[in-house]
Protein backbone atom coordinates (compact mmCIF):
# COMPACT_ATOMS: atom_id res chain seq x y z
CA UNK A 1 0.00 0.00 0.00
CA UNK A 2 1.17 3.40 -0.97
CA UNK A 3 2.03 6.11 0.89
CA UNK A 4 -0.07 9.12 1.48
CA UNK A 5 1.05 12.82 2.55
CA UNK A 6 -0.74 15.61 3.06
CA UNK A 7 -0.17 19.01 2.45
CA UNK A 8 -1.88 22.49 3.48
CA UNK A 9 -2.03 24.91 1.47
CA UNK A 10 -3.27 28.48 2.59
CA UNK A 11 -3.86 31.86 -0.02
CA UNK A 12 -5.00 34.20 2.43
CA UNK A 13 -3.49 36.00 5.73
CA UNK A 14 -6.60 35.29 6.98
CA UNK A 15 -7.69 31.69 8.61
CA UNK A 16 -10.89 31.30 7.29
CA UNK A 17 -11.77 27.68 5.95
CA UNK A 18 -12.79 29.03 2.24
CA UNK A 19 -9.17 30.41 1.77
CA UNK A 20 -7.66 27.05 1.73
CA UNK A 21 -6.60 24.13 -0.50
CA UNK A 22 -5.75 20.54 0.33
CA UNK A 23 -3.19 18.50 -1.29
CA UNK A 24 -2.89 14.71 -1.20
CA UNK A 25 0.19 12.97 -2.79
CA UNK A 26 0.18 9.46 -3.42
CA UNK A 27 2.74 7.24 -5.48
CA UNK A 28 0.41 8.30 -8.64
CA UNK A 29 1.11 11.56 -8.12
CA UNK A 30 -0.46 15.16 -6.07
CA UNK A 31 -3.89 15.98 -6.20
CA UNK A 32 -4.60 19.79 -4.92
CA UNK A 33 -8.40 19.41 -3.54
CA UNK A 34 -10.35 22.98 -3.21
CA UNK A 35 -12.50 23.91 -0.07
CA UNK A 36 -16.01 23.96 -0.70
CA UNK A 37 -17.21 27.73 -0.70
CA UNK A 38 -19.59 28.43 2.48
CA UNK A 39 -23.46 28.72 0.87
CA UNK A 40 -25.30 30.79 3.20
CA UNK A 41 -25.02 34.05 5.15
CA UNK A 42 -22.59 34.90 7.77
CA UNK A 43 -25.24 34.11 10.41
CA UNK A 44 -26.18 31.14 8.87
CA UNK A 45 -25.54 27.09 10.05
CA UNK A 46 -21.90 27.30 8.25
CA UNK A 47 -20.68 30.18 10.42
CA UNK A 48 -22.06 28.87 13.82
CA UNK A 49 -20.09 25.61 12.83
CA UNK A 50 -17.22 27.26 12.25
CA UNK A 51 -17.63 29.19 15.60
CA UNK A 52 -17.92 25.97 17.42
CA UNK A 53 -15.15 23.90 15.71
CA UNK A 54 -12.87 26.73 14.78
CA UNK A 55 -11.78 28.56 11.40
CA UNK A 56 -10.03 25.56 10.16
CA UNK A 57 -12.87 23.10 10.61
CA UNK A 58 -13.32 22.60 6.89
CA UNK A 59 -9.78 22.06 6.73
CA UNK A 60 -9.72 18.72 8.92
CA UNK A 61 -13.14 18.06 7.58
CA UNK A 62 -11.74 17.76 4.36
CA UNK A 63 -8.79 15.92 5.43
CA UNK A 64 -10.44 13.02 7.29
CA UNK A 65 -13.26 12.87 4.33
CA UNK A 66 -10.49 11.96 2.31
CA UNK A 67 -8.63 9.47 4.42
CA UNK A 68 -6.20 11.20 6.35
CA UNK A 69 -5.06 9.13 9.50
CA UNK A 70 -3.28 11.36 11.86
CA UNK A 71 0.10 11.36 9.25
CA UNK A 72 1.93 14.56 9.99
CA UNK A 73 1.42 17.32 7.02
CA UNK A 74 3.16 19.80 5.71
CA UNK A 75 1.74 24.16 5.81
CA UNK A 76 3.02 25.37 3.08
CA UNK A 77 2.43 29.06 3.24
CA UNK A 78 1.90 31.55 0.06
CA UNK A 79 4.34 33.95 -0.86
CA UNK A 80 2.79 37.08 0.81
CA UNK A 81 3.15 35.99 4.61
CA UNK A 82 7.01 35.05 3.83
CA UNK A 83 9.36 38.22 4.04
CA UNK A 84 12.44 38.16 1.05
CA UNK A 85 15.81 40.09 1.75
CA UNK A 86 19.14 39.88 0.36
CA UNK A 87 22.13 38.89 2.66
CA UNK A 88 25.50 39.23 2.25
CA UNK A 89 28.06 36.33 2.28
CA UNK A 90 30.29 37.67 4.91
CA UNK A 91 27.12 38.99 7.18
CA UNK A 92 25.19 35.95 7.54
CA UNK A 93 24.92 34.31 11.00
CA UNK A 94 24.90 30.63 11.85
CA UNK A 95 22.06 28.99 10.49
CA UNK A 96 21.23 27.16 13.62
CA UNK A 97 21.27 29.97 15.40
CA UNK A 98 17.66 31.18 15.35
CA UNK A 99 18.02 34.34 17.63
CA UNK A 100 20.71 35.52 15.82
CA UNK A 101 18.98 35.18 12.56
CA UNK A 102 15.84 36.99 13.76
CA UNK A 103 18.20 40.28 14.86
CA UNK A 104 20.19 40.40 12.07
CA UNK A 105 16.87 40.25 9.31
CA UNK A 106 15.22 42.97 12.16
CA UNK A 107 16.79 45.78 10.53
CA UNK A 108 15.31 45.05 7.30
CA UNK A 109 12.01 43.57 7.95
CA UNK A 110 8.68 45.99 9.83
CA UNK A 111 8.66 43.33 12.21
CA UNK A 112 10.42 43.12 15.74
CA UNK A 113 13.19 40.01 15.79
CA UNK A 114 10.85 38.25 19.17
CA UNK A 115 7.79 38.51 16.45
CA UNK A 116 9.90 36.65 13.47
CA UNK A 117 11.36 32.91 12.89
CA UNK A 118 13.96 33.68 10.18
CA UNK A 119 15.70 31.25 7.89
CA UNK A 120 18.69 31.14 5.24
CA UNK A 121 19.27 29.88 1.90
CA UNK A 122 22.53 29.87 1.07
CA UNK A 123 24.45 31.01 -2.35
CA UNK A 124 27.75 30.69 -3.58
CA UNK A 125 27.34 34.92 -4.36
CA UNK A 126 25.23 35.44 -1.44
CA UNK A 127 22.21 34.89 0.59
CA UNK A 128 18.78 35.19 0.36
CA UNK A 129 17.18 35.39 4.25
CA UNK A 130 13.60 34.58 4.72
CA UNK A 131 11.29 35.35 7.13
CA UNK A 132 7.42 35.25 8.80
CA UNK A 133 5.03 36.40 11.50
CA UNK A 134 4.97 34.24 14.37
CA UNK A 135 1.31 34.79 15.22
CA UNK A 136 -0.62 33.79 12.45
CA UNK A 137 1.11 30.66 11.82
CA UNK A 138 1.07 29.42 15.21
CA UNK A 139 -2.79 30.02 15.76
CA UNK A 140 -2.69 28.09 12.35
CA UNK A 141 -0.59 25.29 14.15
CA UNK A 142 -2.37 25.48 17.50
CA UNK A 143 -5.50 24.98 15.89
CA UNK A 144 -4.77 22.17 13.60
CA UNK A 145 -2.92 20.39 16.31
CA UNK A 146 -5.91 20.79 19.28
CA UNK A 147 -8.29 19.16 16.20
CA UNK A 148 -5.72 15.93 15.56
CA UNK A 149 -3.73 17.41 12.95
CA UNK A 150 -0.15 16.73 13.09
CA UNK A 151 1.49 19.96 11.53
CA UNK A 152 5.27 18.35 10.95
CA UNK A 153 7.09 20.84 8.62
CA UNK A 154 5.87 24.65 7.65
CA UNK A 155 7.76 25.81 4.31
CA UNK A 156 6.96 27.94 2.19
CA UNK A 157 5.16 27.07 -0.99
CA UNK A 158 6.99 28.69 -4.31
CA UNK A 159 10.44 27.85 -2.86
CA UNK A 160 9.21 24.16 -2.06
CA UNK A 161 7.97 24.26 -6.08
CA UNK A 162 10.98 25.85 -6.85
CA UNK A 163 13.18 23.15 -5.41
CA UNK A 164 11.33 20.67 -7.12
CA UNK A 165 11.79 22.03 -10.09
CA UNK A 166 14.95 22.27 -10.23
CA UNK A 167 15.07 18.80 -8.98
CA UNK A 168 13.67 18.14 -12.04
CA UNK A 169 15.81 20.07 -14.41
CA UNK A 170 14.99 20.05 -18.02
CA UNK A 171 12.76 17.49 -17.25
CA UNK A 172 8.88 18.76 -18.46
CA UNK A 173 10.56 21.94 -20.24
CA UNK A 174 8.31 22.24 -23.58
CA UNK A 175 7.22 24.86 -26.08
CA UNK A 176 3.39 24.30 -25.96
CA UNK A 177 2.75 27.95 -26.81
CA UNK A 178 3.29 28.53 -30.50
CA UNK A 179 0.42 30.21 -31.89
CA UNK A 180 1.35 33.75 -30.68
CA UNK A 181 4.57 34.64 -33.08
CA UNK A 182 6.31 36.55 -30.13
CA UNK A 183 6.40 33.42 -28.65
CA UNK A 184 7.72 31.35 -30.79
CA UNK A 185 10.07 33.92 -31.53
CA UNK A 186 11.77 33.37 -28.41
CA UNK A 187 11.41 30.36 -28.28
CA UNK A 188 13.34 30.10 -31.56
CA UNK A 189 16.04 32.68 -30.22
CA UNK A 190 19.58 31.33 -31.13
CA UNK A 191 20.62 32.78 -27.99
CA UNK A 192 18.91 29.97 -25.92
CA UNK A 193 21.15 27.62 -28.03
CA UNK A 194 23.30 25.51 -26.00
CA UNK A 195 22.07 27.01 -22.97
CA UNK A 196 20.54 24.51 -20.68
CA UNK A 197 20.97 25.70 -16.95
CA UNK A 198 23.00 29.10 -16.68
CA UNK A 199 24.47 30.18 -13.92
CA UNK A 200 22.48 32.94 -13.28
CA UNK A 201 18.75 33.07 -14.33
CA UNK A 202 14.98 33.92 -13.83
CA UNK A 203 12.02 31.55 -13.13
CA UNK A 204 8.89 33.28 -13.35
CA UNK A 205 5.71 31.49 -12.27
CA UNK A 206 2.19 32.56 -12.88
CA UNK A 207 0.10 31.58 -10.13
CA UNK A 208 -3.41 32.62 -9.81
CA UNK A 209 -3.37 36.73 -10.69
CA UNK A 210 0.26 36.80 -9.03
CA UNK A 211 3.56 36.24 -10.73
CA UNK A 212 6.51 34.17 -8.51
CA UNK A 213 9.66 35.96 -9.89
CA UNK A 214 12.94 34.13 -8.48
CA UNK A 215 16.64 34.93 -9.49
CA UNK A 216 18.46 31.69 -8.89
CA UNK A 217 22.30 31.47 -8.42
CA UNK A 218 24.31 27.95 -8.98
CA UNK A 219 20.18 26.36 -8.77
CA UNK A 220 19.46 28.10 -5.44
CA UNK A 221 17.43 31.28 -5.16
CA UNK A 222 19.08 34.72 -4.67
CA UNK A 223 16.45 36.91 -5.05
CA UNK A 224 12.79 36.67 -4.89
CA UNK A 225 9.91 38.84 -5.86
CA UNK A 226 6.26 38.33 -5.49
CA UNK A 227 3.77 41.21 -7.48
CA UNK A 228 0.50 41.42 -9.56
CA UNK A 229 0.59 39.53 -12.99
CA UNK A 230 0.83 42.64 -15.18
CA UNK A 231 3.27 43.68 -17.71
CA UNK A 232 3.85 46.91 -16.68
CA UNK A 233 5.48 45.21 -13.09
CA UNK A 234 6.92 42.54 -14.75
CA UNK A 235 8.89 44.84 -17.03
CA UNK A 236 10.02 46.48 -13.64
CA UNK A 237 11.16 43.59 -12.05
CA UNK A 238 13.35 41.99 -15.02
CA UNK A 239 14.85 45.28 -15.52
CA UNK A 240 15.93 45.40 -11.63
CA UNK A 241 16.96 41.83 -11.47
CA UNK A 242 18.79 42.30 -14.65
CA UNK A 243 21.09 45.05 -12.73
CA UNK A 244 21.63 43.14 -9.44
CA UNK A 245 22.27 39.84 -10.59
CA UNK A 246 25.40 38.12 -9.35
CA UNK A 247 27.76 37.92 -12.24
CA UNK A 248 28.89 34.75 -13.55
CA UNK A 249 32.51 33.44 -12.76
CA UNK A 250 35.07 35.82 -14.96
CA UNK A 251 32.84 38.75 -15.25
CA UNK A 252 32.16 42.05 -14.11
CA UNK A 253 28.22 42.79 -12.17
CA UNK A 254 26.14 43.90 -14.46
CA UNK A 255 28.08 42.36 -17.40
CA UNK A 256 26.89 38.32 -17.30
CA UNK A 257 25.33 38.92 -20.57
CA UNK A 258 21.58 38.11 -21.57
CA UNK A 259 19.05 37.32 -18.63
CA UNK A 260 17.79 33.90 -19.09
CA UNK A 261 14.51 33.18 -17.89
CA UNK A 262 12.56 30.06 -17.45
CA UNK A 263 8.65 30.60 -17.42
CA UNK A 264 5.95 28.27 -15.82
CA UNK A 265 2.19 28.75 -16.58
CA UNK A 266 3.20 32.34 -17.99
CA UNK A 267 0.19 33.80 -19.74
CA UNK A 268 0.88 34.93 -23.65
CA UNK A 269 0.43 38.82 -23.23
CA UNK A 270 3.27 38.12 -20.83
CA UNK A 271 5.73 36.14 -22.83
CA UNK A 272 5.28 38.59 -26.03
CA UNK A 273 6.00 41.40 -23.61
CA UNK A 274 9.59 39.58 -23.11
CA UNK A 275 9.73 39.04 -26.72
CA UNK A 276 10.22 42.96 -26.75
CA UNK A 277 12.67 43.46 -23.68
CA UNK A 278 16.70 43.61 -24.57
CA UNK A 279 19.38 41.00 -23.57
CA UNK A 280 16.24 38.47 -22.03
CA UNK A 281 16.33 34.88 -23.56
CA UNK A 282 13.45 32.55 -22.79
CA UNK A 283 15.34 29.27 -22.11
CA UNK A 284 11.87 27.30 -21.58
CA UNK A 285 8.36 27.03 -20.61
CA UNK A 286 6.73 24.95 -18.17
CA UNK A 287 3.68 23.71 -17.60
CA UNK A 288 3.18 22.32 -14.06
CA UNK A 289 1.47 24.42 -11.36
CA UNK A 290 2.81 25.80 -8.15
CA UNK A 291 0.55 23.85 -5.88
CA UNK A 292 1.38 20.67 -7.43
CA UNK A 293 5.05 20.72 -7.69
CA UNK A 294 4.80 22.21 -4.06
CA UNK A 295 2.59 19.58 -2.69
CA UNK A 296 4.79 16.76 -4.28
CA UNK A 297 8.04 18.51 -2.74
CA UNK A 298 6.00 18.42 0.20
CA UNK A 299 5.60 14.60 0.08
CA UNK A 300 9.33 13.82 -0.17
CA UNK A 301 9.97 16.30 3.02
CA UNK A 302 7.28 14.31 4.89
CA UNK A 303 8.71 11.01 3.91
CA UNK A 304 12.28 12.31 5.14
CA UNK A 305 14.05 11.63 1.50
CA UNK A 306 14.02 15.55 0.81
CA UNK A 307 15.28 18.55 2.88
CA UNK A 308 13.41 21.89 2.48
CA UNK A 309 16.00 24.85 1.60
CA UNK A 310 13.79 26.79 4.61
CA UNK A 311 11.91 25.24 7.70
CA UNK A 312 10.20 27.57 9.82
CA UNK A 313 8.98 24.94 12.53
CA UNK A 314 11.88 26.11 14.55
CA UNK A 315 12.90 28.44 17.28
CA UNK A 316 9.01 29.67 18.47
CA UNK A 317 7.25 27.70 16.46
CA UNK A 318 9.37 24.36 17.30
CA UNK A 319 7.37 21.12 17.72
CA UNK A 320 7.23 21.00 21.78
CA UNK A 321 6.85 17.16 21.69
CA UNK A 322 9.91 16.24 18.96
CA UNK A 323 8.06 12.62 19.04
CA UNK A 324 4.81 13.92 18.01
CA UNK A 325 5.69 12.97 13.80
CA UNK A 326 5.88 9.27 14.96
CA UNK A 327 3.46 9.49 17.68
CA UNK A 328 1.26 7.31 15.53
CA UNK A 329 4.01 4.53 15.05
CA UNK A 330 5.33 4.88 18.45
CA UNK A 331 1.31 3.83 19.74
CA UNK A 332 1.45 0.42 17.55
CA UNK A 333 5.08 -0.50 18.84
CA UNK A 334 3.48 0.24 22.61
CA UNK A 335 0.54 -1.62 21.47
CA UNK A 336 3.20 -4.77 19.97
CA UNK A 337 5.13 -4.99 22.82
CA UNK A 338 1.95 -5.01 25.42
CA UNK A 339 0.50 -7.51 23.55
CA UNK A 340 3.84 -9.66 23.35
CA UNK A 341 4.20 -9.58 27.00
CA UNK A 342 0.43 -10.71 27.20
CA UNK A 343 1.17 -13.79 24.90
CA UNK A 344 4.34 -15.17 27.00
CA UNK A 345 2.59 -14.21 30.21
CA UNK A 346 -0.18 -16.13 29.10
CA UNK A 347 2.25 -19.56 27.51
CA UNK A 348 3.42 -19.41 31.09
CA UNK A 349 0.62 -19.98 32.87
CA UNK A 350 -0.26 -22.22 30.31
CA UNK A 351 2.82 -24.24 30.45
CA UNK A 352 2.71 -24.44 34.51
CA UNK A 353 -0.67 -25.67 34.51
CA UNK A 354 0.39 -28.49 32.07
CA UNK A 355 3.39 -29.39 34.04
CA UNK A 356 0.88 -29.69 37.34
CA UNK A 357 -1.44 -31.91 35.09
CA UNK A 358 1.74 -33.89 34.20
CA UNK A 359 2.77 -34.55 37.68
CA UNK A 360 -0.59 -35.29 38.85
CA UNK A 361 -0.53 -37.83 36.33
CA UNK A 362 2.83 -38.97 36.93
CA UNK A 363 1.99 -39.30 40.94
CA UNK A 364 -1.27 -41.30 39.70
CA UNK A 365 0.77 -44.00 37.77
CA UNK A 366 2.97 -44.49 40.57
CA UNK A 367 -0.16 -45.12 42.87
CA UNK A 368 -1.51 -47.49 40.28
CA UNK A 369 2.19 -49.41 40.27
CA UNK A 370 2.31 -49.54 43.83
CA UNK A 371 -1.28 -50.73 43.93
CA UNK A 372 -0.93 -53.84 41.60
CA UNK A 373 2.61 -54.20 43.36
CA UNK A 374 1.56 -54.25 46.80
CA UNK A 375 -2.48 -55.39 46.94
CA UNK A 376 -4.27 -54.07 50.01
CA UNK A 377 -1.42 -51.58 50.86
CA UNK A 378 -2.27 -47.60 51.65
CA UNK A 379 -0.03 -45.53 49.12
CA UNK A 380 2.45 -43.87 51.34
CA UNK A 381 3.34 -40.57 50.29
CA UNK A 382 7.07 -41.68 49.36
CA UNK A 383 6.21 -44.02 46.38
CA UNK A 384 9.55 -44.74 44.71
CA UNK A 385 11.34 -44.72 48.52
CA UNK A 386 8.74 -47.60 49.56
CA UNK A 387 8.81 -49.54 46.40
CA UNK A 388 12.75 -49.58 46.34
CA UNK A 389 12.67 -50.45 50.33
CA UNK A 390 10.59 -53.62 49.34
CA UNK A 391 12.99 -54.14 46.51
CA UNK A 392 16.10 -54.62 48.56
CA UNK A 393 13.58 -56.82 50.97
CA UNK A 394 13.30 -59.05 47.79
CA UNK A 395 17.04 -59.15 46.85
CA UNK A 396 18.04 -60.03 50.00
CA UNK A 397 15.71 -62.62 50.41
CA UNK A 398 16.31 -63.86 47.06
CA UNK A 399 19.81 -66.00 46.37
CA UNK A 400 19.40 -64.94 42.63
CA UNK A 401 19.83 -60.28 42.03
CA UNK A 402 17.47 -58.90 40.67
CA UNK A 403 18.16 -56.57 38.21
CA UNK A 404 18.56 -53.02 39.15
CA UNK A 405 17.55 -49.65 37.80
CA UNK A 406 19.66 -46.82 37.15
CA UNK A 407 20.40 -44.53 39.38
CA UNK A 408 19.40 -40.79 38.60
CA UNK A 409 22.21 -38.76 37.43
CA UNK A 410 21.43 -35.89 40.21
CA UNK A 411 21.42 -38.46 42.51
CA UNK A 412 24.63 -39.61 41.54
CA UNK A 413 26.15 -35.88 41.47
CA UNK A 414 24.79 -35.16 45.08
CA UNK A 415 26.92 -38.60 46.04
CA UNK A 416 29.80 -36.93 44.56
CA UNK A 417 30.03 -34.04 45.64
CA UNK A 418 28.94 -34.80 49.30
CA UNK A 419 31.77 -36.84 49.38
CA UNK A 420 34.37 -35.02 48.13
CA UNK A 421 37.23 -33.82 50.90
CA UNK A 422 36.50 -29.89 52.65
CA UNK A 423 39.97 -29.93 54.16
CA UNK A 424 42.07 -29.61 50.81
CA UNK A 425 42.27 -26.85 47.89
CA UNK A 426 41.26 -28.61 44.30
CA UNK A 427 39.62 -27.53 41.23
CA UNK A 428 36.93 -29.62 39.59
CA UNK A 429 36.79 -28.90 35.34
CA UNK A 430 34.33 -31.58 35.12
CA UNK A 431 32.32 -34.47 36.19
CA UNK A 432 31.02 -36.64 33.35
CA UNK A 433 27.97 -38.99 34.86
CA UNK A 434 27.02 -41.42 32.23
CA UNK A 435 25.12 -45.12 33.01
CA UNK A 436 26.24 -44.99 36.72
CA UNK A 437 29.54 -44.42 35.46
CA UNK A 438 31.58 -41.32 37.06
CA UNK A 439 34.83 -39.36 35.42
CA UNK A 440 36.00 -36.87 37.62
CA UNK A 441 38.85 -34.41 36.03
CA UNK A 442 40.61 -31.36 37.87
CA UNK A 443 43.38 -30.17 39.32
CA UNK A 444 45.37 -30.78 42.81
CA UNK A 445 48.18 -29.28 44.67
CA UNK A 446 50.00 -32.67 45.21
CA UNK A 447 49.77 -35.99 43.89
CA UNK A 448 48.78 -37.43 47.32
CA UNK A 449 45.90 -34.79 47.37
CA UNK A 450 44.53 -37.13 44.34
CA UNK A 451 44.69 -40.14 46.42
CA UNK A 452 42.75 -38.42 49.18
CA UNK A 453 39.55 -37.47 46.95
CA UNK A 454 39.41 -41.37 45.42
CA UNK A 455 39.20 -42.14 49.32
CA UNK A 456 36.89 -39.60 50.13
CA UNK A 457 34.71 -41.00 47.25
CA UNK A 458 34.95 -44.67 48.39
CA UNK A 459 33.33 -43.59 51.57
CA UNK A 460 30.12 -43.00 49.40
CA UNK A 461 30.08 -46.75 48.09
CA UNK A 462 31.51 -46.15 45.36
CA UNK A 463 33.81 -48.33 43.48
CA UNK A 464 36.63 -45.93 42.81
CA UNK A 465 39.46 -46.53 40.10
CA UNK A 466 43.28 -45.65 41.06
CA UNK A 467 43.38 -42.28 40.30
CA UNK A 468 45.26 -40.81 37.36
CA UNK A 469 47.89 -37.58 38.21
CA UNK A 470 50.53 -35.76 35.95
CA UNK A 471 52.48 -32.70 37.00
CA UNK A 472 51.91 -29.85 35.32
CA UNK A 473 54.07 -26.76 34.03
CA UNK A 474 52.13 -24.75 36.83
CA UNK A 475 53.44 -26.45 39.08
CA UNK A 476 49.60 -27.99 39.76
CA UNK A 477 49.20 -31.51 39.42
CA UNK A 478 46.39 -32.77 37.03
CA UNK A 479 44.12 -35.64 38.14
CA UNK A 480 41.30 -38.02 36.61
CA UNK A 481 39.25 -40.13 38.89
CA UNK A 482 37.23 -42.36 37.88
CA UNK A 483 34.75 -44.15 39.67
CA UNK A 484 31.44 -46.55 39.26
CA UNK A 485 28.46 -47.42 41.76
CA UNK A 486 28.58 -50.23 43.89
CA UNK A 487 26.22 -52.86 42.54
CA UNK A 488 23.51 -54.30 45.22
CA UNK A 489 25.39 -57.04 47.02
CA UNK A 490 23.50 -59.70 48.19
CA UNK A 491 23.13 -60.50 51.82
CA UNK A 492 25.28 -63.19 52.98
CA UNK A 493 23.00 -66.44 52.95
CA UNK A 494 24.18 -69.60 54.67
CA UNK A 495 22.92 -72.16 52.22
CA UNK A 496 22.98 -75.61 53.70
CA UNK A 497 24.94 -78.65 52.30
Amino acid sequence: MSATHWTLLPSSVFPGSDDWRVARTTDEGAVVIELAPRTDGPDGAAAVADAVMGPLAKVVELLRDHGYADEGVLLALPSHLCLAVGVATADQPSTRDQQALAFAFEQHLPLAAEELVAAIVETEAGALGLAIAIEPVREWVTALESAGVVVQSVSAAGLLALEELEKRGGEGATARILANPATARILANPATDGVANPATRVVLWQHDAQLECFLLAQGKPYAWRHFQAEPSALRQQLGFLALTRPPTVGSEMNSAGPLHVTTCKLAPELLEMISELPDVVVDSTREETLDVLAAEAAARVLAGTMTPWVEFRTGPLANIDPYRPVARPLRFATVAVIVCLAVVAATMVFRAHRYRSLAAEYHERQADIFRSALPGQSVPAGIVSRLESEHGKLTASNSAPLPTASKSALVLLHRVLAGLPQDIRYRIFEIHLEEGRIDLDGEVLSHSDADRIASALRSQELQVEPPRSQQLPNQAVGVRVSASVAKLASSKVSHSR
